[in-house]
């Protein structure tokens, strides 16, 4: 498909008109070629495929985190620090409908340390067997790049049956997404 080479001609009043619009289409594999060099693309990615249909009412009782407001870079108005202080461990959970399927969806804000936790149901069951996929870099502050395309990446780790409560640990600034496969006891 070609693009025109022709410049935008100014109509005035800010106006402006393409003497040769062009269209291109980028086909979702493509989009998704590039999307992937995104460091958001992958937590995104993960939630949209792995989410399921019921929300969970889920809670978490860990350390809290405060972000100090000198540290705070936007040039925005609204300070981050005013919301906190934060959970170090931060919590979605689903399942689907009929209640085999257990997605958590977990955040450690944590830049430094790891957070071992004890995974815990209201009804009794057993893991059957599951995925952990953590989305992580070597620091907060890494991004991808076309130089560095996996410098933030998705790693994918089978887990086997266990009983609960599951212990975990998370990684230290990262995004976990666990996918158990459940039996109610």
């Amino acid at each position: 498909m070609a693009l025109s080479t022709q410049a935008p001609t100014e109509l005035g009043e800010g106006r402006t008109a393409c003497p040769s619009p062009s269209i291109v289409v980028l086909t979702s594999s493509y989009c998704a070629k590039l999307s992937e060099r995104k460091t958001i693309y992958h937590p995104l990615r993960l939630y949209a495929e792995h989410t399921r249909e019921i929300a969970l009412d889920a809670y978490v009782a860990c350390d809290a985190y405060a972000l100090d407001p000198t540290e705070e870079t936007s040039p925005r108005p609204h300070r981050v620090a005013d919301l906190g202080p934060f959970p170090v461990l931060d919590l979605a959970a689903s399942r689907d409908a009929a209640g085999k399927n257990l997605v958590l969806a977990v955040v450690n804000r944590d830049p430094e340390r790891a957070q071992t936790t004890a995974i815990e149901l209201a009804e009794p069951a057993r893991v059957l067997a599951g995925t952990a996929f953590e989305v992580n870099g070597t620091d907060p502050t890494v991004v991808n790049s076309f130089a560095q395309p996996e410098a933030v990446a998705v790693r994918e780790r089978p887990l086997g049956a266990r009983p609960l409560p599951l212990s975990y640990t998370f990684p230290p600034h990262s995004l976990t997404l666990l996918r158990l496969g459940l039996a109610v006891l």
